[in-house]
């Protein structure tokens, strides 16, 4: 069964949608019509992040039927690594890459501008890969599987 998106969470990201270009209303009698199309539209986009996300995991369940449990361990130092980087880089790594958050959204949340979240971003990924470089040889998580680390745990 295909994962779904609880309605309340798709509602609210409408609301949000809405309510940042509520600006832009211009004939006040076309509003109820004009939140329908943006909650449609969140909808949709929704099913899409879905559908995509279904696809990915199919991937890695079919990418990880193959490989035995070290193999698998060895791909855990990325997680290592990830813990031990500065708390803001940590957290804006797993809330942009792993959460997909929005980089906007991820502003908002963090109550920073776009243009700060986009320089941490791009500083907590150059940390990520140089942590990584550092510990086992490689610079990208993706690459982490075929890392010489054996899944070892980080040094302290």
């Amino acid at each position: 069964m295909a994962p779904r998106a609880e309605p309340e969470d798709v509602l609210q990201l409408a609301l949000l949608r809405a309510a940042r270009h509520l600006d832009d209303i211009r004939e006040e009698d076309r509003l109820e019509a004009w939140f329908w199309r943006i909650l449609r539209n969140t909808i949709a986009d929704e099913n899409e992040r879905l559908a995509r996300e279904t696809v990915l995991l199919a991937q890695v369940r079919q990418d990880l039927d193959g490989i035995s449990p070290q193999e698998a361990a060895s791909c855990a130092c990325s997680l290592g690594v990830l813990q031990q980087l500065k708390p803001e880089y940590a957290d804006v790594l797993r809330r942009a890459d792993i959460d997909e958050i929005p980089l906007e959204q991820l502003a908002n949340n963090l109550g920073i501008t776009l243009n700060n979240a986009t320089v941490r971003l791009h500083r907590a990924r150059k940390a990520m890969r140089d942590a990584l470089l550092e510990h086992c040889g490689t610079d990208s998580v993706r690459a982490c599987q075929d890392c010489g680390c054996e899944g070892e745990p980080l040094p302290k």
